[in-house]
């Protein structure tokens, strides 16, 4: 297993000598292709993703402790597969349409700006999280825990108060009339 620090990816043409399996400390990519890619099993430790496609890749056991993506595009991610131990990462301005945070502690990430279109958010621990200014359009949310998140600015969730855990969660008007949707209100 290779141990790589401080290093530096520019464009995908950086990682032609190969992406091999290893551990990834502090490193920067940018502008990198990992579309479809097999990362299972890497471990990335205090990281950053600018403008990167990693969409559709394979994160089984995949780690990542304090990793930054930013300008992302993430979409269709199994991220209920990764470890678990130690997970924390932080979204901004990504693209995280159809992916999967079935029963995951998130306690420890956050997202702003972010579109998260059909995400799967059931049975999620997301207290205390931040979910800033993002677009929730479908996003599942069943037995989530929210309480205490932050989704102020965030706009198209559809969150059943009855099957979901709230209280104190902070909201925006008028996107929080969405948490009565369930009993077809006419707001004037």
């Amino acid at each position: 297993m290779e141990y790589v620090s401080e290093k530096m990816y520019q464009t995908t043409d950086d990682l032609s000598d190969g992406f091999l399996k290893g551990e990834y400390d502090s490193c920067q990519f940018n502008h990198c292709d990992f579309k479809e890619l097999n990362i299972s099993e890497y471990r990335f430790l205090d990281c950053t993703f600018m403008g990167c496609d990693l969409s559709n890749i394979h994160i089984h056991k995949c780690s990542f402790q304090n990793v930054k993506f930013v300008n992302c595009k993430l979409m269709g991610l199994h991220f209920d597969t990764l470890e678990s131990l130690n997970l924390s990462m932080h979204f901004e301005n990504c693209v995280l349409s159809h992916s999967i945070f079935h029963k995951m502690q998130l306690n420890r990430c956050s997202f702003k700006d972010c579109k998260l279109h059909q995400v799967d958010f059931e049975e999620a621990q997301l207290e205390k999280v931040d979910l800033l200014n993002c677009d929730l359009l479908g996003a599942n949310f069943v037995k989530t825990n929210l309480a205490q998140a932050d989704l102020t600015d965030s706009i198209n969730f559809s969150i059943d108060p009855e099957l979901n855990r709230i209280q104190g969660a902070s909201f925006s008007i008028p996107e929080v009339l969405n948490l009565l949707n369930k009993y077809q209100l006419k707001i004037k």
